[in-house]
């Protein structure tokens, strides 16, 4: 076999080993499983406390784990207020182990349009010292629901999509788009899951295909 068509042969033996590693490196399937917890408080307060995983590497590896901490009051019905801490560590299939402690504040304006409908905007600032480096993010997320009833239980499926400013690199680098819907068991447990598309610029995968599933108690 002339040395040509030798070259040819290893070349394209190399780009096919490749090709799928690259493939992986900009898309991805992940879970996110979460548990939240609110006990209510008088006059219009709670505390807030969170716990969950993730898993990357389509399914197949475990890479993130997080609780949250915080407190919430609401002013009237068209405003809710929060602040949270959350410790977070990150060790992803590809990349490097990330110790995360994060401050976070919310503004989340309601309007109810008739009887169903709602709008929210939640506006979010987050203080992030990753491995001890500060950084500042501002996260937009606009979302439309509609309330439905089924055998006494309370159905609202969701649309919404957000948009992330990072100072780290000065521009709107991420941006996600959700569809999920929330199912009220009962008047202290509500079953919350979404499918999310994400994008973003600055970091690999690229895009990620998201199944969460949260576990909500009120108290």
């Amino acid at each position: 076999m002339p040395k040509s068509s030798i070259r040819f042969v290893l070349f394209a033996a190399t780009l096919a080993l490749c090709l799928p590693a690259a493939a992986q490196k900009h898309d991805d399937t992940q879970l996110w499983p979460e548990v939240q917890v609110t006990w209510a408080l008088p006059h219009h307060w709670s505390l807030m406390g969170a716990a969950g995983y993730r898993a990357d590497d389509n399914l197949s590896h475990l890479f993130q784990r997080y609780i949250n901490a915080g407190g919430g009051y609401a002013p009237s019905r068209y405003l809710n207020l929060a602040g949270f801490y959350r410790l977070d560590s990150q060790r992803p299939a590809q990349g490097h182990h990330t110790l995360e402690k994060r401050w976070t504040l919310d503004a989340i304006p309601h309007l109810p349009i008739g009887r169903k409908w709602g709008l929210s905007d939640r506006n979010r600032i987050e203080w992030r010292w990753l491995n001890g480096a500060l950084s500042e993010r501002f996260r937009n997320m606009p979302r439309v629901e509609r309330e439905f009833s089924l055998d006494g239980h309370k159905l609202t499926p969701y649309l919404a999509g957000e948009f992330f400013y990072d100072t780290r690199f000065h521009l709107w680098n991420r941006s996600r788009f959700y569809a999920g819907n929330q199912f009220g068991v009962n008047r202290h447990f509500t079953l919350d899951t979404y499918y999310m598309r994400q994008f973003d610029a600055r970091s690999l995968p690229r895009h990620i295909n998201v199944v969460y599933t949260g576990v909500k108690l009120r108290f």
